[in-house]
């Protein structure tokens, strides 16, 4: 196994039959409402067939620590309600199966087989060093997924009154930047103004633009906010001296975010950016504060 692949096995074991739990982890977009530790947000992108092979969904995710993941999964095996498989790419390349086991006696055992290699910077490079860290994060992201079924389970049978809320994200900060729109890959403002707030994009962008297309400022400020997506009316949003402050850490990382995007819409995305320049000012009642 390489410095940068990982595998995993997780066991659960819940008090609902294995049709209950299916049942629940077939719907993609319900999981950020019950695991929202890890499950930020989720769009499905493509619908697949009936028993759901094929669909494809786009997850942005974390664990406790502070970093982020995009990723998407294709469903490319089902056999209701006891077993599935996905396909990940994306921050993650590899396979996740997931196995659901009635009990005698009631209740049910489940199993989630993880296998990937990361492609994120952060864990692609650093792997060799802190790779029992980022596995630490896994585990600490599956445990809160398992509380999430539980607390999931007794809501839908024993209704919404008196159970209580599932374990929240961690350094809340990131999970109100995403509430707010500002890591979702599309937000919708109001107004209706549907704008692309996705930080990682923004920050690739702005190296992609002031570094690998050879339009470099030299002026520290008009490059960070470059980097963070910020023009016009948004400038007053980030004082001076929080960019400058930033200015270094973003930089770097963005640029190692921008070397690593494999996504051909991404990467034209970035292109068009760069050619069509900065932004126009969001109409006074869409802007951010």
């Amino acid at each position: 196994m390489g410095l940068d692949e990982y595998h995993f096995v997780a066991d659960w074991s819940v008090d609902g039959t294995a049709a209950e739990v299916y049942a629940i982890l077939k719907e993609p977009t319900e999981i950020p409402r019950w695991w929202p530790s890890v499950y930020l947000d989720v769009k499905v992108l493509e619908k697949g067939g009936d028993d759901g092979v094929g669909r494809v969904v786009e997850l942005f995710t974390k664990g406790w620590l502070p970093y982020t993941l995009l990723w998407k999964f294709t469903l490319v095996e089902a056999r209701a309600p006891h077993h599935f498989v996905l396909e990940a790419s994306g921050d993650f390349v590899g396979r996740g199966q997931w196995t659901i086991t009635d009990r005698t006696g009631g209740g049910c055992d489940i199993r989630y087989d993880w296998r990937v290699a990361a492609r994120k910077p952060i864990l692609r490079y650093f792997s060799f060093a802190l790779k029992p860290v980022f596995s630490a994060n896994h585990r600490w992201a599956m445990a809160r997924g398992e509380e999430s079924l539980r607390l999931e389970l007794l809501r839908r049978k024993a209704g919404s009154a008196n159970v209580p809320d599932p374990p929240p994200a961690t350094f809340r900060r990131v999970k109100a930047a995403t509430d707010r729109g500002f890591l979702t890959r599309t937000a919708r403002k109001p107004g209706g103004v549907r704008r692309t707030r996705l930080l990682h994009t923004n920050m690739a962008y702005g190296a992609a633009k002031t570094n690998l297309l050879g339009s470099y400022e030299h002026r520290p400020m008009g490059c960070a906010r470059r980097i963070f997506g910020l023009h016009g009316a948004d400038r007053g949003a980030v004082s001076q001296r929080s960019i400058t402050f930033t200015f270094s850490f973003a930089y770097a990382y963005a640029y190692a975010n921008a070397l690593s995007y494999a996504d051909p819409f991404t990467v034209a995305d970035l292109h068009r950016r760069a050619d069509r320049g900065p932004r126009a000012a969001a109409p006074p009642e869409s802007r951010r504060v």
